[in-house]
Formats: C-alpha cells, structure tokens, sequence
C-alpha cells in the first residue's frame, strides 16, 4: 500500500531528520532535475525554474545548477528573494555557476517551467505575478505539490497550475489524491531523500494488495468463487449491475444477478456473461420474495445484499438475512434496511 500524508505530517518528517537541511535539498533538487531530463530537458532545451522564497524554491535552484551541467538553457525567475538560510545557500550556488536570475515578471517561451514556488507551504492565494505563467500553457513540472493547489485538500480556490509530472518527497500528500489534485498534479513521482517514515493518514491500495488467485488449468466457473447479487428496483437498477460486473473483473467464476422479475427483461439485456435469477413478478422486492433469493443463494459462495434496494425493504431484508445459510456482504440499501441485531 502507498502511504499518504498530511502536510503537517510532511512538515514533521522534515524537523525530525537528522540530515542536514541542505543535504535533503539538494537530493531533492537532484531527483527534480532527474524527471526534468526525462521529459526532455537535456543540451539546448529552454527551461525556466519559477522559484519562491522558501525551501521549494531551494529545490528549484538546486534542479537549475544540476540541469545547467546536462547543457540546458536555464534562467531562474523569482517570486521573492530567498527567506530562508537552506534556499539563500542554493541561491549563491545558483549564482556562482552562472544562472541568470530575474523577477518573475511575464511568460518566457520555455520548453519546461518547472514550479518551485511554493509546494507543501501553499496555503491560500495567487500572487498576481504567478497567474499569468499558470495560463502561459507551457509544460510544468512541479516541484512538490503545484501551485494553487491546497496540499491538504487538493482544492483550488483561484487558479493553480496543470502539471504534466509532480515530483514529491517520501510520500504523497493528501493533494495529490483528493479534489482536483490527479488532475492539477499529473503522474506523480516519488522521490526518496532520505526523510525518515512517519505514520501515514491513510494508504493507497495498489494491484498487488488484492490479487486475484491464480486459477488452474481444470477451473471451471463453479470453482472460481461464485457471487449472488440481490438488488435493482426502478429508477436504480444500475446499482446491482454494476456490483455484478466488480465481482466478475476480480475474478468470481460465476455471478448472478437476483432481481424483482418486473426488472429481469433490462437485466437480460445488460451483460450475457450473467446470470440471471428472477424473483416475484414485480418492480420491487417484497417480503414474500425472500424465500426465492433464500433458495437461489444456495448455489452460491457469497451473496452481495443490497445495491440499489430501494427505501423500506426492512421485512425483506430481515427474513432474508435470517434464512440465508452463505456469508452476506451488505451494501447500500441492505445496511439501511437492517437491524443491529440482525447485522
């Protein structure tokens, strides 16, 4: 799983690292000048690093030093002068190696604008000077988190940059994965410079944490876990199709859909690879139809209760649940309808 962080997290890895602030910053600027290369800032490529007065604008100075000695044309553009020691350091190093350094003014054509203004310390609010090189339309990398991006909520108040990659440190931030941030951020990379691992808010699951079991060559549908739905009512049929379809991509062998028999003819037609189990003569579940889904879901490893329900299915779920003789997976309506004791 892929471990998230809160900026206030991040900002708590950075105070407890026993590195040198300048050391993690010039891996930082290391890494970011890596990806820049990648997308094609090598000998004769125009790049300008748009830098702010913080630490991420320390990263960018240090990305423009390594990027120079890759022979690309490089100038800074500041927001603010340095505020920070670790950044005013980058900055004179910058500067020895003879990067040219200019006030953030209008656009510059550029084959790369890499946005080191703000990152994880962005908070609220454009400079007017930014604003005009976030609609420049040049391709950005950002250093970070892109600016006018909330880092903790992946927001946008006013405008914020379209990053075609993200390079950020140790971990994702909850930015990159909430609101607008996919979208804002691009392909994310993340770089290890050394900050020591903090407690995640949350974790991203990735392909490897659920796998699908390898089946053998004599599986048969039977033999490959088997899946009974039970939902669809008018006007939220989509629900129970769309749960059926999940358990047949994760790999179920066999799924059926169980449905009122008023909603069997639209089901039908929705997907051949399902099956279909008819229940009652009506649009809705009633009471009564609990003993046919009880006796369908005998066939049946596990029965997903609930999508698209409908309102006031108490009775029906209630009898079901107390006759079903399969472990039950509840959803939706089917929560809804159930009693405490039940559950």
């Amino acid at each position: 799983m892929i471990p998230v962080l809160t900026p206030e997290m991040a900002a708590a890895a950075d105070r407890a690292s026993v590195e040198p602030v300048e050391v993690l910053m010039e891996r930082a600027g290391v890494a970011v000048a890596r990806v820049a290369a990648e997308m094609g800032a090598g000998y004769g490529a125009r790049v300008v690093v748009l830098v702010g007065p913080g630490n991420n604008g320390g990263d960018g100075y240090v990305a423009a030093r390594h990027l120079l000695r890759r022979g690309a044309a490089v100038e800074l553009h500041l927001l603010e002068p340095p505020r920070t020691e670790a950044a005013h350091r980058a900055a004179i190093e910058a500067a020895k190696v003879g990067i040219p350094a200019k006030p953030l003014g209008e656009p510059r054509a550029a084959d790369l604008v890499i946005d080191a203004i703000f990152g994880g310390g962005f908070r609220r609010g454009i400079p007017a000077p930014v604003s005009s090189w976030i609609g420049s339309g040049a391709r950005v990398l950002a250093v970070d988190v892109p600016t006018g991006l909330d880092p903790g909520s992946g927001e946008v108040e006013h405008s914020a940059f379209h990053a075609e990659r993200t390079v950020t440190f140790q971990a994702l931030k909850l930015g990159h994965v909430f609101g607008e941030g996919p979208e804002r951020c691009g392909e994310v990379v993340i770089a290890d410079v050394g900050l020591p691992a903090m407690e995640p808010e949350l974790r991203l699951c990735e392909d490897g944490d659920a796998p699908r079991p390898i089946r053998p060559r004599s599986a048969h549908k039977w033999s490959s876990g088997s899946v009974l739905v039970v939902g669809g009512s008018p006007g939220i049929s989509g629900a129970a199709l769309l749960t059926a379809r999940a358990a047949l991509r994760f790999g179920a062998g066999s799924v059926a859909l169980a449905c009122p028999g008023g909603l069997a003819a639209t089901y039908a037609a929705a997907d051949p690879e399902l099956l279909l189990r008819r229940v009652g003569g009506g649009d809705r579940f009633s009471p009564a139809d609990a003993g046919g889904v009880v006796d369908a879901a005998t066939r049946f490893d596990v029965v997903a209760l609930g999508p698209g329900l409908g309102p006031q299915q108490e009775e029906f779920v209630a009898r079901l649940l107390s006759s079903v003789s399969r472990p039950v997976v509840l959803d939706a309506d089917g929560i809804t309808a159930a009693s405490p004791d039940l559950i």
